[in-house]
């Protein structure tokens, strides 16, 4: 059962239209939809930027201009080496072991989040990245704080139209500089005598990226995401305290969007 869209009567969330049919509430709805797709069931339904919703010709029946706004996302990029032997498999998922890092000695806590995966994948398909015909490991640092803010965005007036991600990686220079600063530090744990013994050569970025220009260029070509976004309907700014829509009865938001920052 999908939702299309929500049912606001008089300033009140009393139902919505689904692809079974009306569902209506007895006391409130509560999205948990995720930090992508709660705004834009919201945006279609009337609620959001007003301007927004206006130029895909929906009516608005509240203007929240924050809704869509703000969202963050913990961005990665991996060092992969190639191994001596195969990788083994794994009882849960490839990625069983993770570290946190404290690079900066001001830091209220860990600022980098490490994951060590027993296989690399491409998260994205028009092209490869990370290939490699070699069995491989990577260690993927990620910025557990990211400054950098996107958004979400209508690209038509309905659920059946996917929406637009704006990510807006790394437009924070803070999160660059720290990102660049973990990969070194992989790059060193990979040259420690505990890894060479597991590890046959580093295959990306590679010996010739050296420079912190070459580093840039590495990391803007294969930044990913972690699948973390949040902030899209933050406490605060689109939301009270009790997670209630500002200006809609029984309207409550149960997922990530309403984060006012990322964990």
């Amino acid at each position: 059962c999908m939702a299309e869209r929500l049912i606001i009567a008089d300033g009140r969330a009393v139902g919505a239209e689904t692809s079974r049919g009306i569902i209506r509430t007895r006391k409130a709805v509560v999205l948990a939809c995720g930090a992508i797709q709660t705004p834009q069931l919201m945006m279609v339904s009337g609620l959001g930027p007003a301007e927004h919703l206006q130029e895909h010709g929906i009516t608005v029946s509240t203007d929240l201009p924050h809704l869509g706004k703000h969202l963050r996302d913990h961005v990665a990029a991996p060092v992969v080496w190639e191994t001596h032997e195969p990788v083994s498999g794994w009882e849960i998922c490839p990625f069983e072991a993770t570290m946190m890092l404290k690079l900066e000695a001001d830091a209220p806590a860990p600022d980098i989040l490490f994951h060590f995966g027993l296989r690399v994948r491409e998260k994205y398909a028009d092209r490869a990245r990370l290939a490699t015909d070699a069995p491989a490991v990577k260690a993927s640092p990620n910025v557990t704080r990211a400054k950098s803010e996107g958004e979400i965005r209508l690209s038509g007036p309905t659920m059946a139209v996917k929406p637009v991600i704006g990510l807006n990686y790394l437009s924070a220079p803070e999160d660059l500089a720290l990102l660049l600063r973990a990969l070194k530090f992989t790059r060193k744990l990979g040259g420690t005598d505990a890894m060479k013994k597991l590890c046959r050569a580093e295959i990306h970025p590679g010996p010739a990226v050296q420079t912190d220009d070459q580093w840039t260029d590495y990391i803007r070509e294969v930044c990913e995401t972690v699948y973390h976004p949040c902030g899209t309907a933050g406490i605060g700014k689109v939301v009270t305290p009790d997670l209630k829509v500002a200006g809609i009865d029984g309207l409550f938001i149960a997922d990530a969007s309403v984060f006012p920052s990322l964990i």
